[in-house]
């Protein structure tokens, strides 16, 4: 049996509810999100995914929630003192959870999130995952324009590329 956890996106700026995704490893080890008909299935609520859960034969862990709104607000700000200087969950952890989740949307769907990993990409994503962790000069490791533009335009895309490839599933299947 297969661990899947229940994402849940809450409210975001152009959504007034939060939806529910199913997020699980496939028999080849990789990470993605429950599909219908080649569309990332949005359960209304969470009871709603937890029985698609059980009827997939998938073993429910926990749910986790990722704030839409948080994301939608950071990529229309984009504010490089947040990145780094952020109490509690860092931006860096909102950021690298969503990177993770979008990744694994498009593999969900046979699509690529980023068709050519770049030097840039490469970098970014490591800034983002070791970020907290002290550079040779024991300051915190710092972003440049052009990759917090680069991260921006990443979000973006998943963004839109959730909005777009979303159905929300109101009813039992």
């Amino acid at each position: 049996m297969t661990d899947a956890w229940i994402v849940e996106l809450s409210a975001g700026i152009h959504d007034d509810s939060s939806k529910y995704l199913i997020w699980y490893e496939d028999e080849h080890g990789k990470n993605q999100v429950y599909t219908i008909d080649n569309k990332i299935a949005c359960f209304a609520s969470e009871q709603s995914a937890k029985n698609m859960i059980y009827k997939s034969d998938l073993c429910y862990m926990a749910t986790e929630i990722y704030d839409l709104k948080r994301i939608e607000y950071w990529v229309s700000t984009c504010n490089p003192s947040k990145i780094i200087n952020s109490a509690g969950k860092s931006d860096r952890d909102l950021l690298l959870e969503f990177w993770n989740l979008f990744d694994d949307i498009h593999y969900s769907l046979g699509s690529e999130f980023e068709p050519v990993i770049k030097e840039l990409s490469r970098k970014c994503y490591e800034k983002l995952l070791f970020g907290s962790e002290l550079n040779e000069d024991q300051q915190p490791v710092q972003f440049t324009e052009e990759e917090l533009e680069f991260i921006r335009k990443l979000m973006i895309k998943g963004l839109e590329h959730l909005r777009n490839n979303c159905v929300i599933l109101n009813h039992e299947l």
